[in-house]
């Protein structure tokens, strides 16, 4: 497994411009089950009156209708990030990062991963950090130490800061295809990472 910047379970989170944190925010609420299936309702609720109130003007206050990219991904060629302008110019790509029940979810996780340390056993694992943030905060220590600790899911893994921001696989992108590879071949040969 490779982790390109990945988040932490208990990580920050900020909400409505309010820092939240799962294990002291989560309200307990039940989790329901997962749905396979959607109503016609709920596929078309990024279209109803009060998501297009409500998207509007949050993509309004971001410069909407967008006609460029923001970096870094003003990197990548042409018909991508024609995609990504249509994208996020879609009212479906906001309501589908929308997520009730994400600190509950993120509670049950880190309950199983007090129970069970080291729960990948062997299973090569590499966590790649941005290492050129360009934030100082507590914060970002944070983020960087929640990261190190992620190598506790394997006894065989390691940590690897990168030389750019938060979008590695775009700024490096080689470092990921070749960490991919390397976790790859560790596996095939049941051999342990390299540490460098």
């Amino acid at each position: 497994m490779v982790l390109v910047d990945s988040g932490f379970e208990d990580g920050v989170q900020y909400i409505n411009s309010k820092k939240q944190r799962p294990s002291v925010d989560a309200s307990n609420k039940l989790i329901p089950e997962v749905k396979t299936t959607a109503t016609a309702e709920e596929n078309n609720y990024a279209r109803s009156p009060e998501a297009i109130k409500a998207i509007s003007g949050a993509l309004k206050s971001m410069g909407f209708p967008f006609t460029q990219v923001e970096s870094p991904f003003n990197q990548l060629s042409d018909s991508i990030q024609n995609l990504r302008l249509w994208g996020i110019s879609q009212y479906e790509f906001y309501v589908a990062n929308e997520n009730n029940f994400i600190f509950e979810e993120k509670v049950r996780m880190i309950k199983e991963r007090e129970k069970r340390p080291y729960m990948f056993g062997e299973m090569p694992l590499v966590v790649l950090t941005a290492g050129n943030s360009s934030s100082s905060d507590s914060d970002e220590q944070e983020r960087r130490v929640n990261q190190a600790a992620m190598t506790n899911l394997s006894h065989n893994s390691k940590q690897i800061i990168a030389n750019s921001d938060h979008h590695i696989h775009i700024e490096q992108p080689d470092l990921v295809v070749n960490t991919i590879i390397e976790v790859l071949q560790a596996y095939k040969n049941k051999s342990r990472l390299k540490i460098d």
